[in-house]
C-alpha cells in the first residue's frame, strides 16, 4: 500500500516542474518595428524548432499588442503579417 503524505508549501516547491521561459524581449522589439500591413520573416538557426519560434512570436505579438497572421514559409523560415488590432488586415 502506498504511503500518503501532506507537504508544506515549501516542500511542494521543490517538486514543481522547472519551466524555462524564453526571453521574449528580442521578439517584442522586432514586432514593434512593424506596422499593420507589413510582413516579417524569421530565419531559423539549425538548432531552432519552427513550432517553438512560432509560439514565441505569438506570445510576443500578444505582449506587444500586434496581432499577426502566419503565411506559408520555407522549412527554415517563419513568415507573418502584422494585422490590424481588430484582427483584420490593414488594407481590408
Amino acid at each position: 500500500m502506498p504511503r500518503f503524505e501532506k507537504l508544506t508549501p515549501e516542500e511542494a516547491r521543490k517538486y514543481r516542474p522547472h519551466t524555462r521561459r524564453a526571453d521574449l524581449a528580442p521578439y517584442v522589439d522586432y514586432l514593434q518595428t512593424l506596422a499593420p500591413g507589413e510582413f516579417g520573416k524569421v530565419e531559423l538557426e539549425p538548432d531552432d524548432k519552427k513550432p517553438t519560434i512560432k509560439n514565441r512570436l505569438t506570445r510576443a505579438s500578444k505582449a506587444a499588442d500586434k496581432p499577426i497572421k502566419y503565411r506559408r514559409g520555407t522549412a527554415d523560415t517563419v513568415v507573418f503579417e502584422v494585422v490590424g488590432t481588430n484582427g483584420h488586415e490593414a488594407g481590408a
